[in-house]
């Protein structure tokens, strides 16, 4: 209703959680008069409390303040928020007090009566990552006390009825849960569970009451971590790998503890310990007080190579001087991905020639490929070896000791610095994905029958550059000499990465001398990095793709060929294929051949 006498009052019962639309029907005067007058709409909460009137010709936030009925009843409160959406008025009635649970364990928030008037509590189940907001007749007469478990005591009391403040003055309190395992009555063996208690009123109308976890560990790697913790309370282990994005949330440890952290990753041993935590009463100069950067982890085939895993350590602070929980994370600044679908090596140090090779070798679906290339030629070139139409490489095939399987042969210590670590984990990881055997085969487009198909996610080999070392990087191809070293920065690299086949001697010049000439492949890959988002986004993605690759969208089978060179090779109507130069020294030009029909003779060559 209005201030004006001739308005007559509509009432209305809004059940928890609904909506209720009002529509005043009123003429042109009755409308000006209720511009003119201020506009009030009485609210009633239960059947303890008095009325209160809410003006909603304003906008904003309003705290309702509902007085007792009874002398001895405490008063309930309430926030009114009005706001304007789309030329109607929404007054929307919420309770003045949320508990939040920041953590991924349950809790159980039990509403206790204070002992003002005889009233009943109430016991809430909180899920994690869930909110509740406490109703408002819990609010006027009850006090919060939170619980993780039935095994584990109640909190303190907190009040809900007014703002916290602290001893400053500040809206805000910082509190610890801390309990000890009932089974054994609280012994000095018992299991603990900790948690901070963060009660705050950001506006003067809202108490948040939030509830967050003492540490958090992050896996921000490409690869499952195992992890392991040690503090005064003994030593605790995940159950299990914690997959990349996921998190550890630790609620064992006090946060006055020094507390160390193992962690290991597939084809590496336990890493060293890192103090993530340190304890505030330690002698200055001990050493106690340093906290560590980085994890070295050794790899399992070579314990000479270590990856440096770092270590981002923060504490959410409520305000300056008081600390809270603890996060942690573990990245690596730069990622590997191998999208050539050949078998590649890497180094970052003095690579060797002769080392870190692999066998590149077809797939099963090769065969089924040179059945059908009989279907795509014409008749006059039905007695030409089928295999020839293949890109087949004669130089990439394992010649005597100087090539190497990293799949058979150990790598021993004099090798280590041709690779890096966690590599050989790396390479074997590719070949069970099958994703390095398709990098010289055409392969079908992907058609709107086929899009659903999901194809194998390529591994990913993390690096690491130690402040000692230069930032370069090199690549092989089985076969081929190591690239020119590729500089990596902060943000990563990019460009044309080159890998030519080895140098051959091919005779001798005049005066005697050796004349060594680079006949062979030339093989060219295109690097770009990629800067993920979401929990990743510490990390730059140096991606390797093929430079070259043909697409037949047309429905004639394609000859295709190196100018200069005698080996051809097919692409079918639908499909693609990675392309390669076969002679390094040629004319890097290409040229095809355009078939008709089988059955036919004509063709077309550019």
């Amino acid at each position: 209703s209005a201030d004006a006498a001739d308005m007559h009052p509509i009432r209305c019962e809004v059940e928890a959680g609904m909506t209720e639309p009002l529509d005043v029907k009123s003429t042109r005067q009755t409308q000006r008069k209720r511009l003119a007058q201020a506009q009030r709409v009485k609210v009633t909460i239960g059947d303890a409390w008095q009325p209160q009137a809410i003006r909603i010709d304003r906008v904003g936030i309003q705290s309702l303040v509902f007085r007792p009925l009874l002398q001895d009843g405490n008063p309930c409160k309430a926030v009114c928020h009005v706001r304007l959406v789309e030329g109607a008025k929404h007054v929307v009635l919420h309770s003045s007090v949320r508990v939040s649970n920041r953590c991924k364990h349950p809790f159980s928030l039990l509403l206790e009566p204070d002992g003002s008037v005889p009233h009943e509590g109430g016991l809430f189940d909180l899920a994690p990552g869930a909110s509740l907001s406490v109703p408002v007749v819990h609010v006027a007469h009850c006090c919060l006390r939170i619980q993780p478990s039935d095994k584990h005591q109640f909190s303190l009391p907190i009040e809900l009825r007014r703002p916290p403040v602290d001893a400053q003055g500040r809206p805000s309190r910082v509190m610890l849960y801390d309990s000890a395992d009932s089974d054994d009555g609280g012994g000095g063996g018992a299991a603990r569970f900790r948690a901070w208690i963060v009660v705050s009123s950001p506006d003067g109308f809202h108490i948040t009451i939030k509830i967050t976890p003492v540490c958090t560990i992050c896996n921000e790697l490409a690869m499952p971590v195992r992890m392991k913790i040690r503090h005064a309370g003994g030593e605790e282990e995940y159950p299990a790998a914690i997959e990349p994005g996921a998190t550890w949330e630790v609620h064992s440890f006090h946060p006055n503890d020094s507390v160390f952290l193992w962690a290991k990753l597939p084809g590496f041993h336990w890493s060293k310990r890192a103090r993530i935590q340190n304890d505030p009463k330690a002698p200055s100069g001990s050493g106690q007080e340093e906290l560590h950067s980085e994890l070295d982890c050794s790899d399992e085939q070579a314990p000479t190579l270590s990856l440096h895993v770092a270590i981002n350590n923060f504490v959410v602070r409520e305000r300056a001087g008081e600390k809270r929980d603890r996060r942690i994370t573990l990245s690596c600044p730069f990622w590997i991905k191998n999208l050539t679908g050949l078998p590649l090596s890497f180094c970052t140090g003095s690579p060797k020639r002769e080392n870190a090779d692999r066998a590149v070798t077809l797939p099963p679906q090769a065969s089924r490929m040179l059945e059908r290339v009989q279907e795509g030629l014409p008749p006059s070139a039905r007695n030409i070896d089928p295999s020839s139409y293949l890109p087949s490489l004669p130089s990439m095939t394992p010649r005597g000791n100087t090539m190497r399987d990293l799949h058979n042969v150990e790598v021993a210590d004099s090798d280590a610095a041709s690779y890096m670590p966690g590599q050989q984990a790396f390479q074997r990881e590719e070949s069970k994905r099958g994703t390095v055997s398709d990098g010289l085969i055409e392969r079908p487009l992907r058609t709107g029958a086929t899009m659903d198909e999901e194809e194998p996610e390529p591994p990913v080999l993390m690096l690491a550059f130690p402040s000692a070392r230069k930032r370069v990087l090199f690549v092989k191809l089985a076969g081929s000499q190591w690239s020119h070293p590729i500089p990596i920065n902060e943000s990563g690299a990019s460009g044309l990465v080159e890998a030519s086949s080895e140098p051959q001697d091919m005779g001798r010049e005049q005066g005697g001398r050796a004349r060594r000439t680079h006949k062979g492949f030339l093989f060219h890959f295109s690097l770009t990095t990629l800067t993920r988002a979401g929990p990743h986004f510490k990390s730059e993605v140096l991606v390797l793709r093929p430079r070259y690759v043909i697409v037949n969208l047309l429905s004639e089978t394609i000859h295709y060929r190196q100018v200069d060179t005698h080996a051809i090779s097919i692409v079918r109507p639908r499909h693609k294929v990675n392309f390669h130069w076969a002679e390094g020294e040629s004319p890097l030009e290409l040229c095809i051949r355009l078939l008709s029909e089988a059955g036919s003779s004509d063709q077309l060559e550019s």
